[in-house]
């Protein structure tokens, strides 16, 4: 070959070779990259060029970071501040309790969750039912707890749901309702709520009696009821206490407590808890819901509440969640692992993480923390 031609080759591959490098350089350190794959070692692009850079992988919060979420009767929003790993938990709301009878406690779930910088989770933290005598009904609590009327005062609300919704699309200013068709859909951890408590002093054969509370897979049913509410299940609500008047509008539904007619309202949940019907019987307590969490059944799609199938593609039930873990994962493939679920009967963790409560009474609760890159 010509020595002139090799020499003008070599130069051009220099001035291109530098070209490229110089603009792969700028690409990098602007860092406007994107990256849809996984990686062996990295959980993104972001991880991949820090790594080139020999960069330490920082983030604005340190390890063990909690975002702590009250009731404030509205949705609650928290952006990811970094890609790592969280842990999220909720605690349901408490019935109303109507003197000594007192509304069931609040269950608690948590689990753990690997999440890219950026994504957007709504909190929904329930409000506990009302112990004070008022008007001769009241309204459903924010996230559920069911409703009561009565010709009396001193029957008494479920206790709101909490729990943590992921939209697969941008929600609309609708979607954000606490009782929207999508957004209760979109709920991936759910900790129920526990029944109202009912009592009245004229009653002549006695049939109040203590809320039932937020339960496990299941609601608790109310004790010391005559005719106890049923709680409510992974595939339905509870079904209602009690059989005389009026019978319609008392069951719990999907993220809805029962309605109590002459009795207390049922909590809320995946499911709600059934109401009472007449003669001042208690309600009964919702049930809790982890996606990742063995006997949870989940539903199929946004638009169903058709149970999803399990790993050989037919419709998971209860009995088929209980052996088989993708009937609870969510459509929207957000997964927890490290999952616990705890009834409100029972020992759980206090909300500042630094003791246990056997149930939580009052209002819900909710707390996001940050654990770093990596879990052990």
């Amino acid at each position: 070959m010509n020595k002139k031609k090799i020499v003008l080759m070599t130069l051009l591959g220099i001035v291109f070779g530098y070209i490229f490098f110089a603009y792969a350089n700028n690409l990098i350190e602007a860092k406007y990259v994107t990256y849809d794959g996984k990686m062996t070692d990295y959980n993104n692009a972001k991880d991949a060029v820090d790594s080139l850079y020999d960069k330490v992988y920082e983030c604005d919060y340190p390890v063990n970071f909690n975002f702590n979420f009250g009731a404030m009767g509205s949705y609650q929003k928290f952006v990811t501040p970094c890609t790592g790993y969280y842990k999220l938990e909720t605690w349901g709301a408490s019935g109303g309790d109507s003197g000594s009878y007192t509304g069931g406690n609040g269950a608690y779930t948590s689990g753990t969750i690997l999440l890219t910088e950026g994504i957007t989770l709504y909190v929904y933290v329930g409000i506990g039912g009302s112990n004070i005598n008022g008007a001769a009904s009241q309204d459903a609590t924010f996230n559920g707890g069911g409703a009561w009327s009565s010709n009396i005062s001193t029957d008494r609300q479920g206790g709101g749901a909490s729990d943590i919704r992921y939209f697969s699309e941008a929600p609309s200013t609708t979607d954000l309702t606490w009782n929207s068709s999508i957004g209760l859909k979109s709920r991936i951890m759910v900790a129920a709520g526990g029944g109202g408590g009912a009592y009245w002093s004229g009653d002549p054969n006695g049939e109040h009696g203590y809320g039932g509370a937020g339960g496990n897979l299941v609601g608790i049913s109310p004790t010391n009821s005559k005719i106890a509410a049923g709680g409510g299940t992974q595939t339905s609500g509870g079904y209602l206490g009690g059989g005389y008047g009026n019978t319609t509008s008392i069951s719990g539904s999907f993220g809805l407590g029962g309605t109590g007619w002459y009795g207390a309202g049922g909590g809320s949940g995946y499911y709600g808890g059934g109401g009472a019907s007449w003669q001042h019987n208690a309600g009964a307590g919702g049930s809790s819901y982890i996606s990742g969490y063995q006997g949870c059944v989940a539903i199929a799609s946004s638009s169903s509440l058709t149970p999803r199938n399990d790993s050989n593609g037919v419709q998971c039930t209860e009995t088929s969640a209980s052996s088989d873990i993708t009937c609870s994962y969510h459509y929207s493939g957000m997964v927890f692992t490290n999952t616990n679920m705890i009834a409100g009967t029972s020992s759980m963790p206090t909300h500042d993480g630094t003791g246990t409560m056997t149930g939580n009474d009052g209002n819900g609760y909710a707390r996001i923390t940050y654990l770093g890159k990596s879990v052990s």
